[in-house]
C-alpha cells in the first residue's frame, strides 16, 4: 500500500486507463482538463511509455523523464493517504455520487497531481483541499489547469513535437493558422484547444451544459480560456470534440473558433527516455 493505493488497485486503474483512454474523466471536481487531454493522447500514442512512467512513479516515488525529475512530494502523498473529499461531505471520495460528481480515483489523482506540481505555472495546493464551487470565481485562471505555455511544455517533455497558436484570451486566428489547426484535426493528428468553457457549452450539444455555473466576472464568461478539449473533427458549421470522458456526442454548433483562445497541434512523436 502506497499513497492510500494498494498494488492491486493501482494495477487495475492503469489497466482501465489503457483499455479505455477515451473514458478518462477529470470530473467536475478537478481542474485537470489540460493533463487529462495530454494523458489521453499519450496513452493512445504510446501505451508502453505511459505504463513505464506510471509504474516508476508509484513504485519509486519519482520518475525521470529525460532530465526532468517528477516526484511524489510529501504534500501529495499525505493528501492521498488522508483522502481528498468533495466539500460538505464526509463520504469517501471514490464512492460519493456518480463519476462526474466525485473525484477521480487515487491512482489518477497521483499522476495528475505530480504532473501539476512539476509542470504547472499555478500552485496545486488548492487541489488538495475540499472542493468549493466558489473557487472558480476566486481562481478562475486555473480552470484550465495550466497555461498554454505549460501545456506545450508538458507535451514537449514527453516527446511530442508541437506547434502552439493563440494565447489566453479568445481572439481571431489568422486564416493560415486556422487551416493548420483544422486540417490537422481532420487528418486525425492530435489537436488540443484552450476554450472558454461557458461559451462552449452555450453552443454545444452535450450533457455538460450546466456543469460549471457562470461566474460573476463577464470576462471569464466570454473571452478567457478556461478549459482544454481535444478537437476531433472541424467544419465551419459544426465540430466534434473530446472532454469529460466523452469521445462521442460533444458537438459544437457553429464555428468553434468563436470560443478558442489557444491551440496546440502535435506534429510528431518520439518516445522520451523514462527511468
Amino acid at each position: 500500500m502506497k499513497y492510500g493505493i494498494s498494488q492491486a488497485e493501482f494495477d487495475a486503474s492503469i489497466n482501465d486507463m489503457i483499455a479505455n483512454p477515451n473514458g478518462l474523466n477529470q470530473t467536475y471536481y478537478t481542474d485537470f482538463c489540460g493533463y487529462y487531454s495530454f494523458m489521453r493522447i499519450w496513452i493512445l500514442q504510446d501505451t508502453d511509455s505511459f505504463k513505464t512512467f506510471a509504474n516508476a512513479l508509484y513504485t519509486n516515488g519519482q520518475v525521470m523523464v529525460d532530465t526532468q525529475n517528477i516526484q511524489v512530494t510529501n504534500e501529495i502523498a499525505n493528501a492521498l493517504i488522508a483522502g481528498i473529499q468533495p466539500a460538505n461531505t464526509g463520504e469517501n471520495k471514490q464512492t460519493w455520487g456518480t463519476l462526474n460528481n466525485r473525484l477521480p480515483n487515487n491512482t489518477q489523482m497521483l499522476l495528475m497531481l505530480c504532473l501539476a506540481n512539476q509542470l504547472s505555472d499555478m500552485h496545486i495546493f488548492h487541489q488538495l483541499q475540499p472542493y468549493n464551487n466558489a473557487k472558480h470565481v476566486e481562481n478562475s485562471g486555473e480552470w484550465a489547469g495550466m497555461t498554454k505555455k505549460s501545456e506545450g511544455k508538458m507535451f514537449s517533455l514527453f516527446g511530442f513535437d508541437v506547434t502552439s497558436y493563440g494565447n489566453a484570451l479568445v481572439t481571431p486566428f489568422t486564416d493560415d493558422d486556422k487551416d493548420v489547426i483544422t486540417n490537422s484535426a481532420n487528418d486525425n493528428l492530435p489537436v488540443v484547444l484552450l476554450v472558454n468553457s461557458y461559451q462552449l457549452n452555450l453552443n454545444s450539444v452535450n450533457k455538460y451544459q450546466t456543469a460549471r455555473p457562470h461566474s460573476i466576472d463577464p470576462l471569464i464568461d466570454t473571452v478567457v480560456g478556461t478549459h482544454w478539449i481535444t478537437l476531433l473533427n472541424y467544419a465551419p458549421t459544426q465540430s466534434t470534440y473530446w472532454n469529460y470522458g466523452e469521445v462521442n456526442g460533444n458537438i459544437y454548433e457553429g464555428d468553434i473558433f468563436k470560443v478558442i483562445a489557444a491551440a496546440i497541434v502535435v506534429n510528431e512523436y518520439n518516445p522520451p527516455f523514462i527511468v
